[in-house]
């Protein structure tokens, strides 16, 4: 969800200026599906010389809600008043095999709360900033396409 203040027109041309000095980001690390995308540090490094060089703020508010078992992200875009923000949030339960107990256990604790944390930093930082450190990969894997394209690759580069 984008937040932002009722004017932003000069951090908007601030943006502008520091998106034309974003180095291109490296995309070297494997998501589960086999795509590749870019660490947040190297989405850091790519975009905070440009933003503060334009003037322009960025920082992360992280908030848990240990009823809800949530964990969520607001990563802010700031020039004087004016400010935008990309707000995101999920579950931070995960499920795992307990051999012992034979049968899938939940887990919550802070490292499952720093895990979607760092998830939410990195993409709500591509969303602000209008970068594009992951690859496209057409929505295949929310498809169930994604070995079929792995397979179909394999055979087509043989």
């Amino acid at each position: 969800m984008i937040l932002k203040t009722d004017q932003t027109g000069d951090l908007m041309a601030a943006l502008a200026k520091a998106q034309g000095e974003f180095p291109p980001i490296k995309k070297d690390t494997k998501n589960y599906y086999g795509g590749k995308y870019a660490q947040l540090d190297a989405i850091v490094d790519a975009v905070r010389p440009a933003l503060s060089k334009n003037g322009i703020a960025f920082y992360h508010i992280v908030e848990s809600d240990l009823e809800r078992r949530t964990a969520s992200v607001t990563t802010y875009l700031q020039l004087g008043e004016q400010w935008i923000a990309d707000f995101a949030e999920a579950s931070a339960v995960s499920r795992q095999w307990d051999k012992q107990q034979n049968s899938t256990v939940e887990r919550f604790d802070t490292q499952t709360i720093s895990i979607v944390w760092t998830y939410f930093k990195r993409t709500t930082l591509q969303a602000v900033t209008g970068t594009a450190a992951e690859e496209d990969t057409d929505a295949q894997e929310l498809v169930g396409r994604s070995e079929e394209r792995r397979v179909g690759k394999e055979c087509r580069s043989r």
